[in-house]
């Protein structure tokens, strides 16, 4: 799943309906304000916090939670060096089980750290349960003293979401004419915080970097004349409880621990 913007993203998306599982995806920050930052690193980056750019990194990922079990493998496929940074390829494979039925999670997350310091992730199609979405825009995560300062910071997200014809028959007279997919705009209000200590069950970690999610503003950007409000009102209870989630980043591993909607899920083990 999970600048939506954790990497680790697929098989958290399978507890909600699909409209509110693709909105899941890590969003687009503005920095604000600062605090303290991390206090064992003079000059902490991306390049320490996110995953290790090394070709062939692998990572597996688990959930046991609620009676939901799923498994996810993250692998680094490619690593390049441009102009404007390091260029980062994460090819994403999860396996869940809900409810006796399996659901499968398939993406190529591409991200780069730039040379001023920013994590910024490029769209890229997601098959989830065998229907494609589409993020529109990159998000881009200020760099890592920022978010270690407790700054709060603000974000829009769009995302645009593929309907069936027996989605756009419920629909029809609710979206202007002519459209077969949702348009989605939210916002998104980002903390970051350190945690001196974390224990997980990939290891003890020091000077971990907490990045924590709360919706704002909600918006279905080609619903028809009057119908916005009304999809507002009915996305906005589900969306403020699924979309606030915290992160956990740990220097020279990346994401160890992802929380949402009571939902833990760990990095288990990394290779590579």
């Amino acid at each position: 799943m999970r600048p939506r913007l954790l990497t680790t993203r697929g098989f958290r998306h399978c507890v909600f309906p699909l409209t509110l599982m693709l909105l899941l995806i890590q969003p687009t920050l503005a920095y604000a304000t600062q605090r303290n930052v991390l206090g064992s690193s003079r000059n902490p980056t991306w390049k320490s916090y996110f995953y290790p750019g090394r070709m062939g990194r692998t990572c597996q990922e688990t959930l046991d939670s609620d009676g939901m079990t799923g498994t996810e493998t993250l692998r680094v496929s490619d690593v390049t060096t441009t102009p404007g940074g390091t260029q980062i390829t994460i090819d994403e494979g999860s396996d869940t089980q809900v409810d006796g039925k399996n659901i499968p999670t398939n993406a190529a997350l591409h991200y780069t750290i730039t040379r001023s310091g920013d994590l910024v992730s490029s769209p890229s199609s997601e098959l989830i349960g065998g229907m494609a979405a589409q993020l529109v825009g990159n998000t881009v995560l200020p760099s890592v003293r920022h978010l270690s300062s407790g700054g709060v910071f603000s974000s829009t997200l769009h995302l645009l979401v593929p309907l069936s014809e027996s989605d756009l028959s419920q629909l029809s007279g609710s979206l202007q004419p002519g459209q077969t997919s949702l348009q989605i705009a939210i916002s998104i209000r980002e903390k970051g915080t350190v945690v001196p200590t974390l224990t997980v069950p990939l290891g003890t970690f020091h000077d971990v970097l907490e990045v924590t999610s709360s919706l704002g503003q909600v918006e279905v950007t080609n619903a028809a004349k009057g119908a916005g409000g009304a999809f507002a009102s009915a996305l906005y209870p589900e969306l403020k409880k699924e979309l606030g989630n915290q992160r956990w980043y740990a220097k020279n591993n990346g994401p160890v621990q992802f929380e949402l909607s009571g939902l833990v899920a760990h990095l288990t083990s990394c290779t590579g």
